[in-house]
């Protein structure tokens, strides 16, 4: 009778050994060392990307302001508000707070009426 393979198993026949716990300790070495490689490739400090500053909004208004009042007989863009009339800083405030006291006085007196 002819047998084949090394361990004497015949044809149609499980061998005597088994491959899986081999493959299994191999996956597992294989799995770690991709783990610890990513790990220490997460830890090394990347590069920055050097942002250039932004552009100051104020200082853009400014220049732009500044080239209208050159500029003979231009007006101001729609997006610049017109400059309001200086109010004595009291009166601001006075008129303030009576339209607070008014609203409150509105809602407490909404209140009540139920």
């Amino acid at each position: 009778m002819r047998r084949s393979g090394a361990n004497g198993a015949r044809r149609g026949e499980k061998s005597r050994q088994c491959s899986i716990g081999p493959v299994r300790g191999r996956l597992a070495w294989l799995l770690g060392l991709a783990g610890v490689l990513a790990f220490f490739r997460r830890r090394r400090p990347r590069p920055q990307p050097v942002l250039e500053p932004a552009a100051d909004p104020a200082e853009e208004l400014r220049r732009r302001l500044e080239a209208r009042r050159e500029a003979p007989g231009a007006e101001l863009p729609a997006d610049v508000p017109a400059a309001r009339p200086a109010q004595d800083l009291d009166e601001r405030r006075r008129q303030v707070h009576d339209a607070g006291r008014a609203a409150v006085e509105e809602m407490q007196g909404e209140g009540s009426e139920r």
